[in-house]
This record gives structure tokens, C-alpha cells and sequence, in this order.
């Protein structure tokens, strides 16, 4: 009798190249987070299906040919059914037929927010602006589970932006309780800005890289209002100073008489002070006079 000898059938897919990594189509990217960047998660291609296609449709087997640049990842689906992600750039073969492919930028963008109104920890309208910096992580994420990346982030961080600048105040004053304020912490503001559009963005397969804030100032209707405010609080603070210079001034007066031996009464002493505490804290010269 003579042997008989089987062979294996050449493994079935959606007509990819072959030289990329193969996992199953359904797998989610969630579980591939750990994976190195440069391997591609899509099928093997199918011999079978490249000659047939080949030899029939030529036009076809010449627009299956797909070119991955750099910081660039494709995202194909066949049938409207996700089939695979190519992450190595180079030129790529994939099936034509029923084939939609998104590409998606992994490089590193910006977003430049724009002027908006909000209302700060105190409810004072403020004027405010963000920059915002982010890169995609999981392409599947980007190309299919949110319709425009780039909008849904800047959605999100408008969004964020108003929310996290309305708990803190523009600035401190003496009677506050707040342990920050927009105007002398900034770094912790925008890593309370960073930390909350990380967690509304990573349904996007997006990561925040930083978030911050371009220009901080109070609204039109309010602006004078504020800075006649903050102008007294300036002229009450000069004023202390230099209310506690001329009492500095005018015990050291006292001491270096009673030193040198000049005794003066109380009542003298009182009239030499406030005389000394006139002219030190009086803003225009003092002029001299005598009494005849």
C-alpha cells in the first residue's frame, strides 16, 4: 500500500502582510498596553485570497498597498469590522476589498483654548485661557470608539478648565481660608487641570502631558472695580510700613538723648514724638518753623 500524506491548509484571513505579528481581530487594546509599540496587532495574509485577487483584479491587488509614515498608526477595519492595527511604518499590504482605514497622528499635539469667561472660587468673573498638550496611547481607541479625537479633547478640557478654576480664588486675601490661589499657585492648579482631563480623555486612548493656563485676568465689567481694590489694599500695606518706621524712628530718637545725657519730661517727650511721627509719616515734605 502506499503512504498517504496530509497537509496543513494555509491559515485563512483578511489579506494583510505577512510579515506582521498576529493576534485575533476581536482582541481588545486594553489588554495590549504593555506590548511593545513597534509590533502590529493584525491577521496574517491570506495566500489564497492575494493570488485569486491578483490574478482577477489587478487594480485591486495595486491599491491594497498601504504607506505608514512616521509617528503615524493605521487602524483598518473590513466590512465595517475592526481587522487590525499597523504600527511599523514602511509599505504595507492589505486587503482592498471592503477595507477602511483610518490613520491616526501618535505624535505630540497642542491645543490652544481660547478667552472664556468663569467664575473663580470668590464668584468674580475671570477672563481665561489653556494650552494643552497631549499624544494618542491606544490607536484603536482614537480611531473607533470617539468620532474626532482632537475635538473630543478639546471639548473635554473646555469642560475641565471651567470646572477646576472655579474652585480657587484669583488671589488670597488676609481673611481667606483657601490654601491656594490662581495667581500664586499656579503649578498646582494645573496639575489639578492635568489629573482631571487625564481621566475624561483616556476613553480616547489619549494622555494628557500637561495642561496650562495662558492668561488669568478679571472680566471688563469688574477690572476697575479690582484694581481700585487691590491699589487701597497696596496703599494700607505702604501705609503700616511706614507707620512702623516712624515709631522705630522716634524710640531711637528717645534712647540716643537719654545716652547722651538730655532728660526730657513726659510731656516733652510726647511732643518730640508726635512731631517725629508727623514728619515720617507724612507724605509731602515737611517745611520748618519757629516759634517767637
Amino acid at each position: 500500500m502506499g503512504r498517504s500524506s496530509k497537509v496543513a491548509p494555509a491559515p485563512q484571513s483578511n489579506g494583510i502582510d505577512s510579515d506582521i505579528v498576529v493576534t485575533q481581530p476581536g482582541d481588545d487594546e486594553h489588554t495590549q498596553e504593555h506590548s511593545p509599540r513597534n509590533e502590529d496587532d493584525t491577521p496574517a495574509r491570506s495566500i489564497p485570497a492575494d493570488l485569486c485577487m491578483c490574478c482577477f483584479l489587478p487594480a485591486a491587488c495595486l491599491l491594497s498597498w498601504v504607506q505608514v509614515q512616521e509617528n503615524t498608526e493605521a487602524v483598518s477595519l473590513h466590512y465595517g469590522k475592526y481587522t487590525g492595527t499597523v504600527r511599523k511604518t514602511g509599505c504595507h499590504f492589505i486587503n482592498y476589498c471592503g477595507r477602511e482605514l483610518r490613520i491616526v497622528s501618535i505624535a505630540a499635539q497642542s491645543i490652544d483654548l481660547p478667552l472664556m469667561k468663569v467664575l473663580d472660587g470668590n464668584g468674580n468673573p475671570l477672563l481665561v485661557s489653556g494650552l494643552v498638550v497631549f499624544h494618542v496611547r491606544h490607536t484603536k481607541r482614537a480611531a473607533i470608539d470617539v468620532a474626532d479625537v482632537t475635538e473630543y479633547v478639546t471639548l473635554q478640557a473646555t469642560a475641565v478648565l471651567k470646572r477646576v478654576v472655579s474652585q480657587y480664588p484669583y488671589e488670597r486675601s488676609a481673611g481667606d481660608t483657601v490654601s491656594c490661589s490662581l495667581q500664586s499657585d499656579a503649578a498646582e492648579v494645573e496639575g489639578a487641570l492635568r489629573d482631571v482631563l487625564q481621566c475624561r480623555i483616556e476613553l480616547a486612548g489619549c494622555v494628557c502631558e500637561s495642561f496650562q493656563l495662558n492668561e488669568v485676568s478679571f472680566a471688563p465689567e469688574i477690572a476697575a472695580m479690582m484694581l481700585k481694590r487691590q491699589a487701597a489694599e497696596a496703599l494700607i500695606q505702604a501705609r503700616q510700613a511706614i507707620v512702623r518706621g516712624a515709631v522705630g524712628i522716634s524710640l531711637n530718637a528717645l534712647k540716643q538723648l537719654a545716652a547722651e545725657g538730655l532728660l526730657m519730661s513726659s510731656e516733652e517727650a510726647s511732643s518730640l514724638v508726635s512731631k517725629l511721627l508727623v514728619v515720617s509719616s507724612g507724605d509731602r515734605d515737611s517745611l520748618p518753623s519757629m516759634n517767637t
